[in-house]
């Protein structure tokens, strides 16, 4: 293995260890089907997140079905937001998370 090689595959390691924060979203469901989940966030904004099979979709910290989910309904989405500007929901939460202060 060269010495370029070797730093290559160093930088590559440690990149997938470090964790990328979660951004927070709140508001309420207008789309949700295999592919994508939109959210009206309010002053005419619409989010869209991409699903992914690691997507959860939880009620406090109990893991739901998401036909539990329904259109209209108030939900809070963290998601990752990738390099191509995206954000992949990892987290779908029916009303608030689990230790939420609002």
């Amino acid at each position: 293995m060269t010495r370029v090689s070797a730093l290559f595959l160093l930088a590559t390691l440690l990149l997938a260890q470090i964790q990328i924060p979660l951004v927070t979203m709140r508001g309420t469901l207008r789309v949700l089907n295999k592919k994508e989940i939109i959210v009206d966030a309010g002053d005419d904004k619409l989010v869209i997140f991409r699903r992914l099979k690691k997507t959860k979709f939880l009620k406090g910290a109990k893991e739901i079905p998401e036909s539990e989910f329904t259109v209209g309904a108030e939900l809070v989405v963290e998601a990752s937001r990738e390099r191509d500007g995206e954000f992949d929901a990892v987290n779908v939460f029916l009303g608030e998370p689990p230790g939420s202060s609002r």
